[in-house]
C-alpha cells in the first residue's frame, strides 16, 4: 500500500473524518455529529493546517472521486482563553508548564484508520502538521493509559506536561504533552 500526505479540506472531507473517528474514538451519534460540528470551525482559524493521508493504491471512492482517506491531523495556533485552554492550562500550571501554551502548535485531532495503524501513518501526520511552523511548541493532548500513542509521541520528543486531568462532558482522564519546534533537520 502507497500512503500520500497532502493538505486536506476537513469541511469537504468531513465525513471522511467522522467516520474515521468513529472507528478510533466511538461515541454516540449525537456526541458524533456535535463533535464534527465543533472542530469543522477550526477552519477558519488563525494557523490552521489539516493534512490527511490516502492510499494511493485504492481507486476512488464513486460518490467522491477522492481516495479514500486513512488517516488525518489538523491543528492551529493556540488561543488562550479558549475551551481548550481553560481545561489544559491549569493541569500544565501544576507543572509548571503553563507558557508553552501561550503561542503553541496546538494539535486538536490525530486519527488514522485501525486498519492502517502500525505503519507509519501517524508518525508522518505529526512530522507533516509540525515541520515549517512558527510556534516555539508543539501540544496535544493524549488519553492517560493509551500506551501506543504516548509512545508514538514520545518516540517523536514530545514529554508529559501535566498530571491527569479531565475535559468537560469525559470520564477519562487525558495527559498534555508537548515539544519544542522546530524538528530538526532530517539527517
Amino acid at each position: 500500500m502507497a500512503i500520500e500526505l497532502a493538505p486536506l479540506d476537513i469541511v469537504a472531507r468531513a465525513d471522511d473524518l467522522r467516520r474515521i473517528q468513529d472507528l478510533t474514538m466511538p461515541v454516540p451519534p449525537d456526541t458524533a455529529r456535535q463533535r464534527l460540528s465543533w472542530q469543522l470551525t477550526y477552519a477558519d482559524r488563525p494557523g490552521f493546517a489539516a493534512f490527511g493521508a490516502t492510499d494511493t493504491d485504492a481507486g476512488p471512492v464513486p460518490e467522491t472521486d477522492a481516495r479514500p482517506l486513512v488517516g488525518f491531523i489538523f491543528g492551529d495556533t493556540s488561543r488562550p482563553g479558549s475551551w481548550w485552554d481553560n481545561h489544559v492550562r491549569p493541569a500544565a500550571e501544576e507543572f509548571g508548564n503553563a507558557e508553552v501554551l501561550d503561542e503553541a502548535l496546538e494539535i486538536v485531532e490525530l486519527h488514522v484508520d485501525p486498519a492502517h495503524q502500525g505503519r507509519g501513518i501517524g508518525r508522518a501526520l505529526l512530522k507533516r502538521l509540525m515541520t515549517g511552523r512558527d510556534e516555539p511548541w508543539a501540544v496535544l493532548t493524549v488519553i492517560a493509559g493509551n500506551h501506543r500513542a504516548w509512545g508514538l509521541y514520545t518516540s517523536l520528543g514530545f514529554t508529559e506536561m501535566s498530571k491527569p486531568f479531565l475535559f468537560t462532558g469525559h470520564d477519562q482522564p487525558y495527559l498534555l504533552m508537548g515539544r519544542p519546534l522546530p524538528l530538526p533537520a532530517a539527517g
